[in-house]
């Protein structure tokens, strides 16, 4: 860590307060921000990504592109004047800020194949605007790409409050997905999966920015899919601890990120706690021998994994969000179900549709799946007692008594 911040963290610092020109490649689409816009980049001399504030012409550029600006420069280690990690868990280590217009703008690496997978991402959102409503096309668009921007104010918080938002971030159930499409394309075939799911998987990974949570799901499905064809064993704790390495190597500061934090205690809440929640469900199967077993295992199998990764998530909703959505458990099992073929027909309509014309009949399907989960999310989000709120002192010690009940 000290040898990271010494390389990468310690250069950009020494430029804070600083006034100079900066040539500039960006590595991402510039995106809106208030009194213009917005973008990650890389700047020449410096280790790591800077994020550069500037005028509205800056949204005309791709990834790729250089640009020539006078900026001033800010620490990327404090927020609003206080210590801050929030810049540095995502790999920015400084702030820019452009004095007036760029200087200069050149075409540099626009177009080369280190920038694929972001100029995919964006020709996937333009297809989903161009085929979806706004309220669903944001939802599909979060659901392909981890891409929230797009929510509406009230989607966002229903998804919230229904504890619904975990599909709208890019995790181990879209590369779930994603693998099990492509094992059904290649009649699962365990090893032609593994040669071809994984490095699609790593696509997709980078695709959608490399998020903690998909590169924590990508290192666990590489461990899984390679165990078998190297006759070693996969198991669930090693590859988690493996996926954590891999992250901090790259960097560090990432432990400080509310998303790495909240996955890997969705997946330890999963693999420990769980199965012990689904065997205490099944010694009530007697009881209710009239439900289907397909059905009995679905809904057991949803809320014992709804209540594992509460009991682990809960103290982090509590200190980051102030709240804990209790009706999780319910609506996981409401949503859950077309979950696979949600993501699925949301993938294949979206790309056929920028194809072939034609498909676009088809955008019917996923737009009335997305329908369905904005409703549930909406319906749940209105109960009385569907999620508390820790505004008061009573509430925290509640959540420590329970706790502390659970422990003993």
């Amino acid at each position: 860590f000290s040898g990271y911040a010494a390389l990468y963290l310690a250069p950009a610092e020494a430029l804070t307060d600083a006034k100079l020109i900066l040539e500039l490649e960006l590595t991402d689409y510039p995106e809106e921000a208030a009194g213009g816009a917005r973008c990650e980049a890389e700047a020449a001399g410096l280790r790591g990504k800077v994020l550069f504030y500037g005028d509205r012409s800056l949204l005309s550029l791709e990834p790729g592109n250089r640009i020539l600006a006078q900026v001033k420069c800010y620490s990327a280690a404090t927020l609003s004047g206080e210590e801050s990690s929030y810049y540095l868990s995502k790999g920015d280590f400084l702030r820019l800020y452009g004095s007036g217009e760029l200087l200069a703008s050149m075409e540099g690496h626009a177009g080369s194949w280190r920038y694929l997978p972001a100029r995919l991402a964006r020709w996937l959102e333009d297809r989903v605007e161009a085929l979806y409503g706004p309220e669903t096309g944001g939802l599909i668009t979060a659901l392909l790409t981890g891409e929230r921007d797009g929510l509406s104010p009230r989607a966002y918080t229903s998804l919230s409050e229904a504890g619904l938002m975990h599909i709208t971030a890019v995790s181990g159930l879209h590369c779930g997905f994603l693998l099990a499409l492509l094992g059904l394309l290649v009649f699962r075939r365990q090893r032609l999966t593994a040669l071809l799911g994984y490095p699609a998987l790593l696509f997709y990974m980078v695709m959608v920015g490399c998020t903690p949570s998909v590169v924590r799901s990508c290192v666990m499905a590489g461990f899984t899919l390679l165990a078998p064809l190297l006759n070693r064993e996969a198991d669930l704790l090693t590859s988690l601890s493996g996926a954590l390495l891999v992250i901090l190597l790259a960097n560090p500061f990432a432990i400080a990120s509310v998303s790495l934090q909240l996955s890997f205690a969705s997946v330890l809440g999963l693999a420990l706690l769980a199965p012990r929640a689904y065997a205490a469900l099944n010694e009530y199967r007697d009881r209710y021998g009239w439900i289907p077993r397909p059905v009995w295992k679905f809904a057991a199998g949803s809320v014992s994994a709804s209540c594992g990764v509460m009991v682990l998530t809960a103290p982090l909703n509590a200190l980051y969000f102030g709240s804990l959505p209790l009706v999780s458990p319910l609506a996981n099992v409401m949503v859950l179900w077309m979950a696979p073929a949600f993501f699925a027909a949301a993938l294949a309509v979206t790309a056929l549709g920028g194809v072939l014309p034609a498909a676009a009949l088809l955008a019917a399907v996923p737009e009335s799946m997305a329908k369905y989960v904005l409703w549930t999310a909406g319906t749940l989000a209105k109960l009385p007692g569907h999620s508390v709120h820790f505004t008061g002192p009573a509430v925290t010690l509640w959540l420590i008594l329970a706790y502390g009940m659970l422990l003993g």
